[in-house]
């Protein structure tokens, strides 16, 4: 209610985890005074010059662009960064190619003319490639395209596959990090003991024991109504998994600069998945696990990584 109440009233945008962060409060009007006020999808997260070309950061499945904040800063003050999240009429899902175009006027509208330069970490990195394709198609000039531990979605999901997938992501992304094998097995015997197989999470909240088991299996902190803020960000995963099903690879005339972590156990695969339709100018490997890779200190040198690629590509003039 309150994560509802920031972005219907005050036109601010914070993630769940932000506002598990801030107990008190005076804690949460800190952060609420932290976020900038803007009614676009389109957010600002670093001032930079006024003649430098911004790099726009998308939301991975979920919507939520809090987990760029870091990122954000380590790239320093130079290059403005933006990050673009879901709006509330994503939830209507209509097809990727017009959340793709949406997203396109949107970044237009904030840096009239370009040159565009893009990333996204994890399903955002497709997202970024969505944007990208239909940028070109506005004649619009590409200067960068970054893929952050981005793999390529290998088929489309039914809904109720869609609603487990969005609700492993959502749960690990608010935890920063993945979901184990036996914490999965605690969730299982969780659902058993609750009388239900819909869902991880159909849980009767009211009952403060299965509450309490809920938080102890994952070390979260949940309350009835945090937890209802946090089922309607999964909802957003789940539309946003069954979007990826709908995506093309598309040639582009911008290469692509592919950033791992070195958890990835895939990249190789993906690599050259990507290097069959698109032409990849770089490709590095960072310290951290897909989640760590966006903290200190590990953020640091992802951010190294991507000022590097933009120079060379500023050098080169391709």
């Amino acid at each position: 209610q309150l994560l509802h109440a920031m972005g219907t009233r005050l036109a601010r945008s914070c993630s769940l985890a932000e506002l598990f962060m801030s107990p008190t409060v005076e804690d949460i009007a800190s952060l609420i005074d932290s976020k900038p006020r803007s009614n676009s999808i389109v957010v600002p997260l670093q001032s930079g010059a006024a003649d430098e070309a911004p790099l726009f950061l998308i939301h991975p499945v979920g919507g939520q662009v809090s987990v760029y904040l870091e990122l954000a800063r380590a790239l320093g003050t130079r290059m403005p960064v933006f990050a673009v999240q879901a709006g509330a009429s994503d939830a209507q899902y209509g097809s990727l190619d017009e959340l793709a175009d949406r997203y396109a006027k949107a970044i237009i509208d904030t840096w009239p003319g370009g040159p565009y330069r893009l990333a996204g970490w994890s399903s955002g990195g497709i997202f970024a490639m969505a944007v990208a394709a239909r940028l070109e198609q506005r004649n619009a000039q590409l200067a960068y395209l970054g893929l952050i531990d981005t793999g390529l979605p290998r088929r489309a999901l039914r809904p109720d596959d869609a609603m487990l997938a969005a609700q492993l992501t959502s749960i690990a992304a608010l935890r920063g990090k993945r979901i184990t094998e036996d914490e999965r097995a605690a969730v299982s015997q969780l659902m058993q003991r609750a009388g239900t197989s819909d869902s991880w999470f159909a849980f009767p909240y009211d009952d403060p024991e299965v509450m309490t088991l809920l938080n102890d299996a994952f070390g979260t902190n949940f309350t009835n109504e945090t937890f209802t803020a946090f089922q309607q960000q999964v909802a957003a995963a789940a539309g946003h998994l069954s979007l990826l099903g709908e995506f093309d690879m598309l040639p582009l005339s911008v290469s692509i600069h592919l950033v791992w972590s070195d958890g990835s156990i895939n990249r190789s695969r993906y690599a050259e998945d990507f290097s069959r339709t698109l032409t990849v100018s770089d490709e590095v490997v960072v310290d951290g696990d897909h989640y760590a890779m966006l903290k200190g200190p590990h953020v640091v040198t992802l951010a190294q990584a991507l000022l590097s690629a933009i120079a060379n590509l500023q050098l080169t003039g391709s």
